[in-house]
Order: structure tokens, then C-alpha cells, then sequence
């Protein structure tokens, strides 16, 4: 894990050789504080990863003008420190659904973890329902929270509005006789009532016989 310790006994012989350690991460070598921290002596060394990936330390001795080294293989894995969505709401109207695990961000997005298991639940699933792999469903007009929760507890939500779906419109009459050149009011309902709507626009089938304001 990253920010562990690793410490190993080193053997030489004679004890007094001298041992120079390489460092490589994932196929290259890497000589950066930011990387790791390495504290050697002739009988042992510690090291500690600052980051993920396989690391390779080479330790090598000079004896009697022949180089002999061995090697030590870590497998740095990176921990959940923080898991967030990249959006702070999402807006469904109801019957549509969403993937949200899609927006998560691990560890304010610098790197992945090695588990990525999230548990999903919702605030109140009479207003939306999240599956276990992270599928939010809108179920009727309201608002609630999504939390997905790491194996580890730190946990993460995402506010979900629900607004109603029209199902259909209803106007006020299906049927006019009008004189040429009279007018007359014609007004659409959405239904159900509750439904979030921005506007209505009216059409004719033929303008050469009638037309309609596009205004509601």
C-alpha cells in the first residue's frame, strides 16, 4: 500500500561492501523524493512508496571487481482517500434513469484505487432508486440523495431532483367552427398537472385553412 513501510534484511559478505540501491517504477527508473523514500545500510533498508505502481529495488555489491546484485519486487497499491461525484446534482424526470457511477472521482482525481467497490443507497427511493452497480432511477417528483460508500466508509452524495414526465396534452375543446377571418382561444393543459413544462407550442396541419399563435 502506498505510504507503508517496507523493511528488509540485507546480507553481504564481506559486511563491509559496500550496496548501491536502483530504483525502478513500472519499467523506469525513477530518482524522485516524490516517488519513494529509501534509508539503507549494509545489513538492512526501508522503503516506502509515495505512489502506486511496481517497483523494482536493485541493491548491487562490488566484489573482488565482480558486480553481484539482488532484487526486491514491490507492488505499491493506492488506497481510497477520498471519493466525490464531479457534479454536485442531476435533474431526471421520472421514469429515466442515469448511470452515476460514471461520475465518480477518486481521490480528487489524482489517481485510482485498487478497490473500487461502492455501496449504493438512496435517501428516499419514493423519490428516486439506485441500483448496486450505481443506476439511479427518477420515481416520482421530489429531490433525495445518492450516497456511494468505499469499502472503507469515506462516502460521497449527489442531490437527484426529480421532475414529472408529461404523459400527455389535453385541450380545451377538440373541435371549432369558426367563420373566415374569426378567431377564437384555444388552451392546452399537460398532464399529468403536476408535470414540469417550459412551454407549448401550437402547429396547424394547414395554414391555408387555419392558423394557430405559437404563443401559449
Amino acid at each position: 500500500m502506498t505510504g507503508e513501510t517496507v523493511l528488509t534484511n540485507v546480507t553481504v559478505n564481506p559486511k563491509n561492501t559496500e550496496v548501491v540501491y536502483t530504483v525502478t517504477c513500472n519499467g523506469e527508473d525513477v530518482v524522485s523524493n516524490d516517488d519513494y523514500v529509501l534509508v539503507s545500510n549494509n545489513r538492512s533498508f526501508s522503503f516506502v512508496p509515495l505512489k502506486a505502481g511496481k517497483f523494482i529495488i536493485t541493491g548491487t555489491a562490488t566484489i573482488k571487481s565482480k558486480s553481484v546484485s539482488a532484487q526486491l519486487i514491490v507492488n505499491a497499491l493506492q488506497d481510497v482517500e477520498s471519493v466525490g461525484f464531479t457534479e454536485a446534482s442531476k435533474t431526471l424526470y421520472t421514469g429515466r434513469t442515469d448511470d452515476l457511477a460514471s461520475l465518480i472521482k477518486w481521490n480528487d482525481g489524482k489517481s485510482d484505487p485498487y478497490n473500487k467497490e461502492l455501496t449504493w443507497t438512496s435517501g428516499d427511493e419514493s423519490v428516486a432508486t439506485v441500483s448496486s452497480t450505481g443506476i439511479v432511477k427518477a420515481v416520482a417528483p421530489g429531490k433525495t440523495y445518492i450516497y456511494a460508500t468505499a469499502y472503507n466508509g469515506l462516502k460521497a452524495k449527489i442531490e437527484i431532483v426529480v421532475k414529472q414526465t408529461v404523459t400527455g396534452i389535453e385541450l380545451s375543446q377538440t373541435s371549432y367552427e369558426l367563420w373566415e377571418g374569426q378567431t377564437d382561444f384555444i388552451s392546452a393543459t399537460p398532464k399529468p398537472a403536476t408535470a414540469n413544462i417550459k412551454s407549448i407550442t401550437y402547429s396547424s396541419d394547414d395554414e391555408k385553412i387555419a392558423t394557430v399563435d405559437t404563443r401559449r
